[in-house]
């Protein structure tokens, strides 16, 4: 939902456009540095993008994002890179320069799932308020 300063109501602009499109627990979101946002579909498996100026939100806009259940921001030098888990055990890094994805193979068991849930919970209680002119 994008509220903007001065509107009475917000506009739906990931989730909405009809049954087959509601988000099933929205776990995480991000933005990247062209400000597009990610909202991560947790039970969908999938990953909904809206750009600064699109109405709604785009499916599976990242490769085989049908076992994604997790997103994770973290800091690599200047630029934030999106770092999302998989069931299958694997780390994908995003980069949002050229959306191109890249993979490791590596274990994350119990610490992964300690994360995730304290990260679930933590989303589960923020909303985000966009500037008047940001979209």
């Amino acid at each position: 939902m994008r509220w903007c300063e001065g509107k009475e109501e917000g506009e739906v602009v990931v989730g909405g456009n009809g049954e087959r499109n509601q988000l099933n627990l929205p776990s995480s979101l991000s933005f990247d540095d062209e400000e597009n946002l990610y909202v991560v579909d947790y039970f969908n498996h999938q990953v909904q993008k809206m750009g600064r100026k699109n109405e709604s939100g785009r499916k599976n806009e990242v490769s085989n994002p049908s076992s994604l259940v997790d997103q994770y921001r973290k800091q690599l030098g200047r630029q934030e890179k999106k770092v999302v888990g998989e069931r299958r055990k694997e780390i994908k890094r995003l980069m949002s320069e050229k959306e191109t994805v890249s993979y490791w193979k590596k274990i994350i068991m119990a610490l992964g799932a300690v994360l995730c849930l304290i990260f679930i919970l933590y989303i589960s209680f923020a909303y985000y308020l966009a500037p008047k002119d940001s979209f």
